[in-house]
This record gives C-alpha cells, sequence and structure tokens, in this order.
C-alpha cells in the first residue's frame, strides 16, 4: 500500500486502541495551515493522520516510516501525558488492543 495509506492505517489502529480506554483519540485529517511550528518538532504540530486529542488537539502519537524494495520500517512515539490528560490508561491492555488491531 502507499506510504501514507500505511501511516493512516497504523495510526486508525491506535487511535481506536485508545478510544476503547475512553480517550477521545482521532486522527488528524488535515494539516494546520495556521500552525507556525516546523515539521519535524514532535509533538509541537500534528500532521496529516497523527493522532489527536479531540478535545484538547493535542498530539498524541505520530511516526516516520522509510520503505524500500525489503520492506518497511515504522518508527513512532506516543506522548502519554496527552493519552492521559482525562485519566489513566492501562498501556498493557491498550498493547494487546494495539496490536489485535493491526
Amino acid at each position: 500500500m502507499r506510504a501514507t495509506k500505511s501511516y493512516r492505517e497504523v495510526h486508525e489502529a491506535l487511535a481506536a486502541s485508545l478510544r476503547a480506554q475512553g480517550v477521545p483519540a482521532v486522527t488528524q485529517e488535515t494539516r494546520d495551515p495556521a500552525a507556525d511550528t516546523p515539521a519535524g518538532v514532535c509533538f509541537e504540530r500534528a500532521e496529516v493522520h497523527d493522532v489527536i486529542h479531540s478535545g484538547t488537539g493535542a498530539k498524541i502519537a505520530g511516526a516516520a516510516q522509510k520503505r524500500n524494495k525489503r520492506g518497511l520500517l515504522f518508527q513512532g512515539s506516543l506522548w502519554r501525558p496527552a493519552a492521559e490528560s482525562g485519566g489513566p490508561v492501562d498501556w498493557d491492555r491498550f498493547t494487546g488492543d494495539f496490536t489485535a488491531a493491526l
């Protein structure tokens, strides 16, 4: 699949796993043209398909991927304080839910 589709699919699975625990997580559908922080500054600005908190707009997770003819390397980060702003998350359960969603 195309890079943007795999990025979206992984982040949709992540957001769904967080929502299962009551975190209002969604994927960013468009880029905010008013955002003034430089691209690449992790957790300062959400890019398209990053996971954000639907209430605050805070970036919860983002990633990068590298592709070649041998495969795909997908590396991501999740900012726990943004995910837990409404209460604690059971990270063991999240791991199982996320793995199953993938």
